[in-house]
């Protein structure tokens, strides 16, 4: 039990007891601080939950703010906010431990489509005017190779330093995807 003093606008003092206070059920604390604690966390994401816990800290303030008696809890929140406004710009502004790519995004498929086409001249000069059934075979097996390898961080698997599969496997370049063909 916690014991509250007010002193009235006239000078009188009323005391009550309290039982102490328990963290919001809905805190959003836990999450953000086991976010925090793995070195590759989405800036993004603990944002989100900084966000939502500001909210919830909102939200607690408007339903004190007529107690005269709970002055001191309003001061608490208030500085909770500033720590999290805090908390949330120290996050947007650190370094990753982590290198994060799109590898359906535009600048990704540009940059494989260049690629491609340098090498497929490289192929054709190397190998001269009368192979183009063994420039097609190449070029063929070289986008599958890559669509296995860029098939394989999308779902999530470690990343070798291997060549990705046996691109003989199928018969379309990129698997029906068609993206940088």
């Amino acid at each position: 039990m916690t014991k509250v003093f007010v002193v009235n606008a006239e000078g009188s003092i009323s005391v009550s007891e309290r039982e102490a206070e328990l963290p919001r059920l809905d805190s959003r604390l836990p999450q953000i601080k086991k976010k925090l604690s793995d070195g590759n966390f989405s800036a993004a994401e603990i944002s989100r939950l900084i966000s939502q816990e500001i909210a919830l800290v909102i939200i607690e303030m408007q339903e004190y703010a007529d107690d005269p008696t709970q002055r001191h809890r309003l001061k608490a929140q208030a500085a909770e906010i500033r720590v999290l406004r805090a908390l949330a710009k120290s996050v947007s502004k650190a370094p990753r431990n982590r290198d994060e790519l799109n590898i359906d995004g535009p600048k990704l498929q540009h940059f494989l489509r260049l690629g491609f086409e340098i090498f497929e001249k490289a192929v054709r000069a190397a190998l001269g005017k009368n192979s183009e059934g063994l420039v097609d075979k190449i070029m063929k097996n070289a986008h599958e190779g890559i669509e296995a390898f860029l098939q394989e961080i999308r779902l999530g698997e470690e990343i070798s330093s291997s060549p990705a599969g046996d691109a003989s496997q199928s018969d379309d370049a990129t698997n029906g995807s068609g993206q940088f063909e």
